[in-house]
């Protein structure tokens, strides 16, 4: 997980409190003055890193997300009942490589994730058996 400053997570949840429609452009350059590592960061690292983050937990701790374990059981139920429940389960697992892809965060990072490949592709095999049943 990288690593965050709590200086700069204070500043965009007291930010995002004030306004939630203030751009990521506002908040990178406030915390650049906070602290000036986030230099390092592109603005999509930053977005990813600080502003999503505290977005997500705002949302769940306002009831308006459910649990992800409650969620993804209740995501399975709803895929085997239909038609295409291999291609959305196909779907599921595609789109949670990409996921783990836009959060890798290096190089280092990137090359551990594609040397697990095979995770997924187990994976979309067990889903694509699962529609041939």
């Amino acid at each position: 997980m990288a690593k965050t400053i709590e200086s700069v997570m204070s500043m965009v949840e007291a930010e995002l409190k004030k306004n939630s429609a203030v751009s990521n452009e506002t908040l990178y350059g406030k915390a650049q003055k906070i602290d000036g590592s986030i230099k390092d960061l592109t603005l999509r690292q930053f977005h990813a890193r600080y502003p999503l983050q505290v977005k997500r937990r705002m949302a769940a701790s306002s009831g308006r997300r459910k649990s992800g374990k409650k969620a993804r059981r209740g995501t399975r139920a709803k895929a085997a009942a239909t038609p295409d429940a291999g291609r959305q389960a196909v779907r599921d697992v595609l789109l949670r490589f990409a996921r783990d892809v836009s959060a890798a965060d290096g190089k280092a990072a990137m090359i551990d994730l594609v040397t697990g490949l095979d995770k997924y592709v187990d994976q979309v095999l067990r889903a694509t058996d699962r529609v041939r049943r």
